[in-house]
């Protein structure tokens, strides 16, 4: 594991998250995903939550991060160098 890695928690801010890595390669998800849904039925949380998770990856020289956020905290670190 590398030293940045260790410094990664669950539940810091995305702000606190591109200090340490700076700025994000890339990232998919966030409110665009709600047109998916509708106006349909389904539980009201679920949606909320979905619609506010992120997937954030970060490609840097010692490798690539990816990082799951719901509402700019982060909840997984799926993968890191």
């Amino acid at each position: 594991m590398s030293d940045l890695t260790n410094q990664l928690k669950i539940g810091m801010e995305m702000s606190e998250v591109e200090e340490i890595l700076g700025p994000p390669s890339g990232r998919l998800g966030g409110g665009g995903i709600s047109s998916l849904f509708g106006s349909g039925g389904g539980s009201r949380k679920a949606i909320s939550s979905l619609i506010q998770q992120q997937y954030v990856i970060w490609r840097r020289p010692e490798g690539v991060y990816k990082l799951i956020f719901i509402a700019d905290k982060l909840t997984n670190i799926y993968s890191t160098p």
